[in-house]
């Protein structure tokens, strides 16, 4: 405005209400900001542009919990099959039995068993994992991104925006480019990872790229700027196209790839394992929550899972809660998991921690034997068992010595020849810089009991601690498969891997993997023969372990080889106990090392008095103990243990601290206990963790809390971070209900909500910071808005990348994703504001211009990407695997996504400030 003074002299007087960037925003500013500098304004909108994609991952992070509880929903059905029918007859007892059976309770004159149809109850998923992956989980993950397109146009008054367009776009390159770059190299070393799902990959990636071109082809070719309402609806409806083809894929309906076996996704109640139920009858039962039903504790798995802690005096809380994680990790997880995860699981580093190198090994390879506190020596008594394992479980050896030297032996029948399969695995040493990585065939021959693996070391030349990495056996299965042909031939491998052919005149022998399936290598940087000492003062030993082996490690040096001498001391407490030896094996032995050999075991031959206590009752009818010979009889009512102790080292060995272990016989039914109230703790917890359990005090204590209220396992990260998103979780936290209300369902609405606010209010914060300094809507969209919204499924996919088995949540599902962006996130508010627009005899006007550019720049950028992950996949060089592999080429295949990333960032911006020319 101007005023004249009363000097005649024209003053300039500038309008508050008229200052820069004031007039883009739906509901920002709040506030008049008139006299506030452009650099203030700028560094505030930033900020709360930050906080505010904060709060939209939190609340994010919830809406994908709803969807893991949705998807997750199974129904019961019963399965029928064929099976023996119940006996009516028959002996009922040994007194039953024949005098002259020669089995004892088997009745020689029994008819055979008739068979009868039965029925089994088992689970199967409610939504198939590609549909729900391309519809649920994709909304989930995009859903910021395809409302920040629809609340843009219609605040617009159904003209179209760029930001919410380029948004999608821009997402879509990093989720590709970038995403799938850092998930190649998260990989360990030696390690690798594909895509399960081949064909619904390669499906949806090829819509993908369709999708792109379609986008270039509506708003250039066909109608330039326009987009007619034929062109929006079709964009929508090729959602349930893409929905449709990929599920068509998902079950080989094009007869891709040769036959695929029948199933219904059904889930065994034993060990949640899909069984084939497509040919059998089966009755429908009503549905139920997978996430609320299924997730439950055996003792079997507190078993093996206890065996595998280093720490035997943990407490059975914190032992519960380790059984738990570990459970909850193991099962098969959606990509929806893994956002949630982030916020709900409890820490446990200090759990962690206790666990052992063995649980690494069991990790990689399965534990196959019992679950006693010390190592269960395998039957092999079997004339036609051969059982193949490492000679020590830890070899240790000098990183000058060029090589280590692992000996595996063969116990049982060593008739045959036999093939076994190892395989080097990272520990604290990596392979690549301390060791060479391994793995091969390990063969055999009739009449070999001995081989060696030999393992190449990588002299670095530093000092440093002793480091570890681990050599796995496991079984051939393929030769195990070809092992019976008609002409009695056995295929095995030679040592390139080829197949050969050897004439058997028997059966091959049936081959197991022992105990000492994991060796430990200890890279050791010093030259004396060591010391040996037990590695724990107690061992707690099931009365029907059978053969317990004690291990006994060796430290501080493993050269030369050397003996030591034990002596065994029976220390029962009961009447009758003082001191008595009943044990009819030696009273002393000794334990050889040979050079390098870090550990050994003193093997205790252990007979089950129950089982003979009950066969006597049985046969007599009374309670008299039928006695044999073993470690330690029944002597009154006291424990039954035996004190070993370390006597004396040869060839200038010591004997460590550590020189005694007592040994005590628990029976079956006292250790039983103990695994009964550890599973019940270890069930509750297991609740804990399951996002259908929690209650909304439980939601609101664990938003108030740091680190959920594990106080103790809370890292000063923690405090940090907490005291940050502190108002957004306990905002969420009293607004959104918990999964466990309608299925998911009432959060699923809640959470979308909610995250359609913030993204509104996003929108007009990043149009007015991009504004502030300059910036074009395009260049705002593809750089902060992207970053801000794609960042929290970077997290979640580099999780899935290290833990799940398959490459599928990591990268498999990027593809879809990014579909989805352009068939609901621009198919739907353009059909909208093309059916407003045409109601009024208009057309809805889309300018191209830089936006087409980037389409076009993407999906270049998006072919070479795919071309690396087939070249992955197929080549050699790369591992033929998506995720991971060899070293070197890994890092290139990052490396060269994260440059077309960035190469699609600048020449997008280049053209949008028309530094080059466009379309």
């Amino acid at each position: 405005m101007t005023t004249t003074s009363p000097s005649n002299v024209t003053v300039l007087y500038q309008c508050p209400s008229a200052y820069k960037c004031s007039d883009i925003g739906l509901v920002l500013p709040l506030m008049n900001e008139s006299d506030w500098s452009v650099v203030l304004r700028s560094i505030l909108y930033f900020l709360g542009m930050i906080y505010c994609f904060v709060g939209i991952a939190i609340v994010s992070d919830i809406f994908m919990s709803a969807i893991e509880t949705i998807t997750s929903t199974t129904r019961t059905i019963k399965v029928a099959t064929i099976g023996p029918a119940k006996s009516t007859g028959g002996p009922k007892s040994i007194k039953d039995s024949k005098p002259d059976s020669p089995v004892a309770g088997v009745d020689r004159d029994r008819e055979p068993e008739q068979e009868e149809l039965q029925f089994k109850e088992v689970e199967i998923k409610v939504w198939n994992d590609t549909v729900a992956n391309l519809t649920l989980m994709a909304l989930g993950s995009s859903a910021p991104e395809i409302l920040l397109a629809i609340i843009e146009t219609i605040g617009n008054g159904f003209e179209a925006g760029e930001l919410g367009p380029a948004t999608i776009v821009g997402s879509a390159a990093f989720n590709l480019h970038v995403i799938t770059g850092v998930c190649i190299s998260s990989i360990p070393n030696g390690e690798k990872k594909t895509i399960k799902e081949g064909g619904v990959f390669v499906c949806t990636a090829v819509i993908s790229l369709l999708a792109y071109f379609w986008l270039y082809v509506i708003l250039g070719p066909i109608s330039k700027n326009v987009v007619d309402v034929w062109e929006a609806v079709l964009t929508l409806c090729f959602f349930p196209i893409l929905v449709i083809l990929a599920y068509l894929v998902d079950k080989n309906f094009f007869c891709l790839g040769g036959k695929k076996k029948s199933k219904i996704g059904v889930m065994d109640d034993e060990d949640d394992s899909p069984i084939a139920a497509a040919d059998g009858l089966y009755l429908s039962m009503p549905a139920n929550h997978h996430l609320g039903k299924r997730m439950s504790v055996d003792k079997a798995k507190v078993a093996q899972v206890m065996k595998s802690v280093e720490d035997k005096n943990i407490s059975p809380e914190d032992a519960a809660a380790l059984v738990a994680q570990k459970i909850h990790e193991e099962r098969p997880h959606s990509r929806a998991y893994h956002r949630a995860s982030r916020r709900s699981m409890r820490s446990t580093h200090s759990l962690a921690s206790k666990m052992s190198s063995a649980s690494i090994g069991r990790d990689i390879g399965g534990d196959q034997h019992g679950s006693d506190d010390v190592r269960v020596k395998p039957d092999n008594t079997s004339s036609r068992k051969c059982v193949v394992e490492f000679t020590a479980n830890t070899v240790s050896v000098y990183e000058g010595e060029k090589k280590a030297r692992i000996g595996v032996k063969r116990v049982g029948n060593v008739s045959a020849r036999v093939s076994v399969k190892y395989e080097t695995c990272n520990g604290t040493a990596e392979a690549g810089t301390d060791f060479v990585a391994q793995k091969d065939f390990l063969i055999f021959e009739p009449q070999e009991k001995l081989k060696y693996i030999e393992i190449d070391l990588i002299d670095d030349s530093l000092e440093e601690d002793d480091e570890t990495f681990f050599v796995k056996l496991s079984l051939d299965k393929q030769l195990s498969k070809g092992s019976n042909n008609n002409n009695n031939n056995s295929k095995e491998r030679n040592e390139s891997g080829s197949a050969v052919m050897e004439h058997a005149t028997s059966s091959p022998p049936k081959v197991q993997i022992g105990s000492n399936a994991i060796c430990t290598v200890v890279l050791m940087n010093d030259d004396e023969p060591g010391q040996f000492e037990f590695e724990r003062p107690s061992f707690l030993v099931k009365e029907s372990v059978g053969t317990a082996r004690i291990p006994v490690k060796r430290q501080g040096g493993t050269d030369g080889a050397c003996s030591v001498q034990w002596r065994a001391i029976f220390v029962s407490s009961g009447p009758g106990g003082g001191g008595d030896n009943n044990w009819g094996g030696p009273e002393e032995g000794k334990l050889n090392f040979q050079h390098g050999e870090a550990s050994g075991c003193i093997e205790l031959n252990i007979v089950d008095t129950s089982k003979e206590r009950a066969m006597s009752e049985a046969a007599a009818g009374e309670g008299d103990l039928s006695r044999g010979t073993s470690l330690m009889s029944e002597q009154g009512a006291g424990d039954k243990s035996v004190q070993l102790v370390l006597t004396e080292a040869t060839n200038g060995a010591k004997i460590g601290k550590r020189k005694s272990a007592v040994v005590t016989l628990v029976p079956d039914d006292e250790y039983a206990g103990v695994l009964d109230r550890i599973t019940n703790l270890a069930n509750i917890d297991l609740q804990k963790l399951n996002f259908a359990f929690r209650s909304w005090g439980e939601q609101i204590h664990e938003a108030m809390n740091v680190n959920g209220g594990e106080f103790n396992d809370a890292h000063w990260t923690d405090y940090i971070f907490h005291a940050f998103t502190f108002l957004w979780k306990v905002t969420f936290a009293l607004l959104v209900p918990p999964p466990k209300y309608l299925g998911g369902w009432l959060t699923f609405v809640v959470s979308l909500t909610m995250i359609g606010l913030l993204t509104a209010v996003v929108g007009d914060l990043a149009a007015i910071f991009g504004c502030l300094l300059g910036l074009k809507d395009l260049v705002t969209a593809i750089t902060f808005v992207a970053l801000g919204t794609s960042l929290p499924d970077l997290f979640a996919s580099k999780q899935a990348a290290a833990t799940d088995k398959h490459a599928d949540n990591a990268v498999g599902n990027v593809t879809g994703s990014n579909s989805v962006n352009v068939f609901l996130g621009l198919g739907l508010p353009w059909t909208m504001a093309s059916i407003y627009w045409a109601s009024k005899g208009e057309k809805f006007i889309v300018i191209s211009g830089s936006f087409s550019y980037s389409v076009v720049l993407y999906s270049g950028t998006a072919v070479v990407s795919l071309f690396i992950l087939g070249l992955r996949r197929f080549l050699p060089v790369f591992g033929n695997a998506e995720l991971g592999g060899p070293t070197l080429p890994k890092y290139i295949s990052s490396s060269v996504m994260l440059i077309l990333w960035f190469l699609y960032i600048i020449f997008s911006a280049l053209e949008s400030y028309n530094y080059i020319d466009g379309f």
